[in-house]
C-alpha cells in the first residue's frame, strides 16, 4: 500500500508530465499555400497564357518583370531561421491584384491563403514602393 506522500509525489509527476497544448507558429491551412494559394497555383499557370496573364494583372508579363525588378530591393524580405518570408513575385502580385481588382480585402486575403496580419504587412510595405 502506498503512503499519501508517495501519492503526492506520483500525482505531482504525473501532473508535470502532462503535455501542454502546444500553439504553433503558422496555421496547417497557411502552411499549405505554396500548393493551394492563389498564386502558386494560378499565377505559375498563367505565365504561359500572356492573354490570360493580362486579364488577370492588368499588364504583359514583360511589364510586370520589369514592374518587378525595379520593385524587388524594395519589398525583398530575407529568410530567418523562423520561417521563410513571401517572395518578391507574390507580393507585387497580391498588391496589384488589390490596385486592379473590384474584390475587397477580405476575399484576396483568403485566395492567397495568408493570415490576417501578414497580408496587412505585405501592404503598408510594399504599396508605398509603387
Amino acid at each position: 500500500m502506498m503512503s499519501s506522500s508517495d501519492e503526492e509525489e506520483l500525482l505531482l509527476l504525473a501532473l508535470s508530465c502532462k503535455r501542454k497544448r502546444r500553439r504553433w507558429w503558422m496555421h496547417e491551412i497557411n502552411e499549405k499555400r505554396e500548393r493551394l494559394g492563389e498564386y502558386h497555383r494560378l499565377c505559375v499557370e498563367l505565365q504561359s497564357h500572356e492573354d490570360l496573364f493580362f486579364k488577370y494583372f492588368r499588364m504583359s508579363r514583360v511589364c510586370f518583370e520589369e514592374i518587378h525588378s525595379v520593385l524587388r530591393p524594395s519589398i525583398v524580405k530575407y529568410t530567418t531561421n523562423l520561417r521563410r518570408p513571401t517572395e518578391t513575385r507574390e507580393r507585387l502580385a497580391i498588391c496589384l491584384r488589390l490596385v486592379h481588382s473590384a474584390y475587397f480585402v477580405i476575399q484576396t486575403f483568403k485566395r492567397y491563403t495568408k493570415i490576417i496580419c501578414t497580408f496587412f504587412e505585405i501592404l503598408t510595405h510594399s504599396l508605398p514602393a509603387i
